[in-house]
């Protein structure tokens, strides 16, 4: 039941079942797998909602997608290779949890053209590990790795986490270190922030942990950017650095303020103008109807000034920055101006960019420019 048409080029597809909770995590995920069977028979039916067209770019995220049974993949895989066309040099992500995926598993994702894998891994610490509620071990990362590279998938990331309690630059610098000897196309680097409902945060509240200082965070940050350029990859969004020609073009279209479809519990979408945002519920969402969009709690459409405020902070966040219209320049150079002086932007003309201590110092140029 094709019904709303579209030229978005990208699909993203929430999976939120998960072995367990980490510590660390606020994001719609549940170790709860019964209802997984009731969950992809509905994600098939809003995949099939949207018109058939060609995809440049395809994320299955999490939670871990990689707990899924190759037969429930299938069955996702199914219905997204039916309702669109992967287009020539599409990019089709799988996220993993290394103690999750297996040869059985890669080889069923390369049938419905995955081409590239996101590994969760964190940290390369056992202890690190093992305060963030990590169900893998240092050694499923190596093992992981070996059975991507045995299927020919060589477009493989790490997810890394910094600033965990009892961390230093030093023993990040060691993750960072066993990371880059695997040779991933991509690294994303994340700040740990602790969100009320998370664990971690009741644990650092209630004094039981301690997290680094924030200069101490920053300093991992800056040595991280220093090392990974050494090494050969580009920072080319705040977060994120890759081999030249390996940057996540899936997310290179959130950045650049591009259409996709989001599918799934919590999923968000941007089609004609409009965001959207489905359900946080798994209960709703498998009560919901899809015909009348019943899974989708919250949209909205952007209207100037809002709208030009959101795509200049999205374009910001790469290292290409971003162009600004007549008008963009009109209401927000004043603020960049005063930036630039403190060091943290470029300007050359319309374009303006972040220097890498703008990256570091981001958020503080972005609440200035929210509308």
């Amino acid at each position: 039941m094709n019904v709303i048409k579209t030229r978005a080029g990208s699909l993203y597809v929430h999976i939120p079942y998960c072995i367990s909770k980490c510590n660390y995590c606020v994001f719609v995920s549940t170790p709860d797998i019964m209802s997984v069977n009731d969950y992809i028979s509905k994600l098939r039916e809003e995949i099939f909602y949207w018109n058939p067209g060609g995809l440049d770019t395809v994320f299955i995220g999490g939670g871990t997608p990689s707990i899924l049974s190759t037969e429930q993949f299938t069955k996702i895989g199914d219905a997204i290779s039916k309702s669109f066309a992967l287009n020539i040099n599409a990019e089709f992500t799988v996220e993993c949890n290394p103690a999750t995926l297996d040869p059985d598993k890669i080889e069923c994702y390369r049938t419905f053209g995955v081409n590239r894998i996101s590994i969760g891994c964190q940290s390369f610490n056992e202890k690190m590990l093992k305060i963030l509620g990590r169900v893998h071990s240092t050694e499923d990362i190596y093992k992981v790795v070996e059975i991507v590279n045995s299927a020919g998938i060589d477009n493989f990331g790490f997810d890394l986490i910094y600033g965990l309690p009892g961390q230093d630059v030093k023993l990040f610098s060691k993750d960072l270190e066993l990371a880059v000897s695997l040779v991933p196309k991509h690294l994303s680097l994340y700040a740990l922030e602790l969100e009320e409902g998370a664990q971690l945060y009741e644990e650092c509240r209630n004094g039981k942990i301690q997290c680094p200082k924030d200069d101490v965070v920053a300093g991992m940050y800056e040595f991280a950017c220093e090392y990974l350029h050494g090494k050969g990859y580009r920072h080319y969004e705040i977060s994120n650095f890759a081999l030249p020609g390996f940057e996540c073009k899936h997310n290179m279209v959130y950045w650049q303020n591009r259409e996709y479809i989001g599918a799934g519990v919590a999923a968000c979408g941007y089609i004609r103008g409009e965001r959207y945002r489905n359900t946080s519920s798994i209960l709703e969402y498998l009560n919901s109807k899809i015909p009348e969009r019943g899974q989708v709690e919250y949209t909205e459409k952007l209207e100037s000034p809002a709208k030009d405020a959101e795509r200049v902070i999205l374009g910001l966040r790469t290292d290409d920055g971003v162009e600004l219209s007549v008008e963009e320049s009109v209401m927000f150079m004043p603020v960049f101006d005063k930036f630039k002086e403190y060091g943290l932007l470029e300007i050359e003309g319309n374009r303006v960019s972040f220097t890498r201590k703008g990256m570091l110092l981001s958020n503080q140029v972005f609440r200035e420019i929210v509308v």
